[in-house]
């Protein structure tokens, strides 16, 4: 109806727009711009996700090793009654397979149907904010975890299977009527020699009895540690990403820019078009410094000039000019020193990385027939005002003759300052300046960088659950073979608190030593991640983003270990705690 293209027409070339009545196209832009914009947010989601992959397939191992090594552990009484009735070890190995296969299929089959259906709106959200095709999970991907899964469990069952079944006969039914005994006693007497309780001594000495499981336990545990070291980074990253790609010309607390025509939108027309209205930037800066509340402003605009050298096609390179002093807004440099002199000019990321700019080179830019030769003096990173982008003094176009467009002011409000009251008394002195006051309405919300938050809080809390469940497993089955000594110690006096002091501390030490090797990996692996996550969105990711992790967020993670091996051991020393003295001793 308004001349314009058909709404599902392909978007017009240069040629077609030549060709259009006057008027009839008023932007374009290339359709690789838009493709690259969109798989780049899609790009970027694929290293974290490879990352929590791997981390989860390892604790999958991990859990199902812990669950069928226990269960096969717990039945090597059971082993010997059928060793004794004449089973052989192939057919006791054979058994407990097929024994563990049922629930396992079980659960595979479960696990398969409510992970393709929790997918369904994962996907279905990524694929319409993407703006893609609906997407499903491959049935390819359904049929290897569970022939994965089964076989994992096979080969699990079976090592501990066959190590069981070729146990002498009475060996196996004494070892699964009596725990053996004797394991660790020089760790008992050491223990017992420092200065702690009795009760917590036990425990400390506890794992060197069955040094195999306090390797399960820590193993567990230091999975969940890697995974939060690796997710605290992350979310770190992303929120100083966040804070990072919403500093520099988007930070005010108000914008002054020129008033436009009625029913003209400011800056409909190109930055050299006559029509498009520019700022008298000595004028609106004196008036700003006489308004009262006005904290710090600074003045910058779309120059007009090209760059020689910009790389073809997308977008075009931008060169702004710049009156004021914009510290206060946190702009970033990712490489170089911010311009001090006339000359002298500071490049966008993309843009260097596109044309290969380095700090120290020299960039040509045109403004009407009129060139101009810059010097870098730094790479910026700013995500705002464009992927290609020059920027330099307003006095340096000015020396040289050219015209450098002030088209908005940044105004920074003192803290005291209600923003409404402030544009009353700005409008006065700006009116007669043509100029007009515009409050800041962007959020600065990156939908990408949250959602991938939300992701990442997700998949750790589940993957911490996994491991305390890990840690459960473990501390249940060690619990249970010893109840009989729990009993004797209950008949000595030992009190429900100390038990469960006991069977806490007894995981303390794998959780320490899981923490203190954990942190490090954790932090390797948040390394290796941000770089391919920059590279897909095409950016280098600035000095704060990929040096998220302080002193006060590493201390915390190294105790993470302790917190989650506590987590698990938490329900079984409660149920040993509640066992009364005489059931514990009749227990075998």
């Amino acid at each position: 109806p308004n001349g314009g293209p058909a709404a599902d027409s392909p978007p017009p070339t240069r040629g077609g727009a030549a060709a259009a009545p006057a008027g009839a196209v008023e932007g374009g832009q290339s359709y690789l711009t838009a493709e690259q914009q969109a798989t780049g947010n899609a790009k970027a989601y694929v290293p974290f996700l490879i990352g929590f992959g791997i981390l989860g397939l390892f604790m999958s191992v991990l859990i199902i090793s812990i669950v069928v090594s226990g269960a096969v552990a717990s039945g090597i009484r059971r082993i010997g009654i059928l060793k004794s009735l004449g089973f052989t070890p192939s057919q006791v190995a054979r058994a407990y397979t097929a024994q563990a296969m049922i629930p396992a299929t079980l659960g595979l089959v479960l696990g398969t149907v409510f992970g393709n259906l929790l997918a369904v709106p994962i996907l279905g959200g990524a694929t319409k904010q993407l703006g893609a095709a609906s997407a499903t999970i491959p049935l390819w991907v359904s049929a290897v975890v569970a022939l994965g899964t089964l076989l994992i469990v096979g080969v699990t069952v079976l090592i501990p299977a066959l190590r069981a079944g070729r146990m002498p006969t009475v060996r196996a039914l004494v070892v699964g009527r009596v725990p053996k005994a004797g394991g660790g006693q020089t760790a008992q007497r050491l223990a017992s020699r420092l200065p702690l309780p009795r009760a917590m001594s036990l425990g400390l000495a506890q794992p060197f009895a069955r040094p195999s499981r306090a390797v399960l336990v820590g193993a567990a545990v230091l999975f969940g540690v890697v995974t939060a070291t690796f997710a605290v980074g992350l979310e770190t990253g992303f929120n100083k990403y966040l804070d990072a790609s919403t500093s520099g010309f988007n930070v005010a607390s108000e914008f002054v820019e020129p008033t436009a025509d009625v029913g003209v939108p400011w800056g409909r027309y190109g930055p050299n078009d006559p029509r498009n209205p520019h700022l008298d930037a000595a004028k609106v800066a004196a008036a700003l410094a006489e308004i009262p509340g006005t904290k710090a402003a600074f003045g910058w605009g779309d120059s007009g000039a090209t760059m020689v050298g910009a790389p073809p096609g997308g977008e075009p390179a931008k060169v702004f000019t710049v009156t004021g002093d914009f510290s206060w807004t946190n702009l970033e440099l990712l490489s170089g020193r911010w311009y001090s002199a006339p000359g002298e000019a500071v490049v966008g990321d993309k843009l260097a990385s596109a044309v290969g700019i380095h700090v120290g080179d020299d960039v040509t830019v045109v403004q009407r027939n009129k060139q101009l030769s810059l010097k870098v003096v730094g790479i910026n990173f700013d995500t705002n005002v464009g992927d290609y982008t020059v920027m330099t003094d307003a006095a340096t176009f000015t020396a040289a003759g050219l015209n450098p467009h002030i088209d908005q002011y940044n105004v920074e409000l003192a803290s005291n300052v209600n923003g409404p009251d402030w544009s009353t008394s700005a409008a006065a002195a700006l009116t007669p300046l043509n100029a007009s006051v515009q409050p800041n309405t962007d959020g600065g919300k990156n939908i990408v960088v949250i959602t991938m938050g939300a992701l990442v809080a997700t998949l750790t809390l589940m993957m911490i659950a996994v491991a305390a469940l890990g840690v459960l497993s473990m501390v249940v089955q060690d619990t249970r073979e010893r109840v009989h000594d729990l009993g004797i110690l209950k008949a000595l006096g030992m009190t429900p608190k100390q038990t469960i002091a006991m069977v806490l501390t007894s995981v303390t030490l794998s959780g320490l030593i899981a923490g203190l090797i954990g942190v490090p990996l954790g932090v390797a692996v948040e390394k290796a991640t941000l770089t391919p996550m920059g590279n897909a969105i095409g950016r280098h990711l600035p000095p704060s983003v990929t040096h998220s992790y302080t002193a006060g967020l590493l201390i915390p993670l190294l105790a993470g270990g302790i917190v989650i091996a506590l987590l698990g051991a938490l329900l079984p020393a409660s149920w040993a705690a509640r066992t009364r003295t005489a059931t514990t001793l009749r227990t075998e």
